[in-house]
């Protein structure tokens, strides 16, 4: 394959590094990095707010999880900013496994656990 029409090449392609077959850095992953690190500012703060206005105190548990899982997600994808090249395929597994972390994490925050 010719140097100018590999896609892999990363003369060509600004958006993600290859080196030695491994991905070695990412673009998209900055930005994602950013857009998290802003998330968990935000929680955060949202989250020390609900305990000073009673009104809104059932949230907190909720900005507590979302402050739990962006800081989860901002670790995440600064791994993924620049690392020491990794195999696309263990990529591919970090997203999987942190998706169903999300997810489940989520979905059991429905459920009320009262510890008496």
């Amino acid at each position: 394959m010719n140097d100018a029409t590999d896609p892999l090449n990363t003369l060509h392609n600004p958006y993600l590094t290859y080196h030695y077959d491994k991905v070695s850095c990412m673009r998209g992953a900055y930005f994602a990095h950013a857009t998290f690190a802003y998330l968990v500012f935000l929680t955060g703060i949202a989250a020390f707010v609900t305990r000073l206005v009673p009104a809104v105190s059932w949230t907190h548990a909720w900005f507590g999880r979302a402050y739990i899982l962006s800081m989860l997600w901002a670790t995440a994808t600064s791994m993924v900013i620049h690392n020491s090249g990794l195999p696309p395929a263990t990529l591919i597994s970090f997203v999987w496994s942190l998706g169903g972390l999300t997810v489940s994490w989520v979905s059991q925050g429905r459920k009320s656990y009262c510890l008496t």
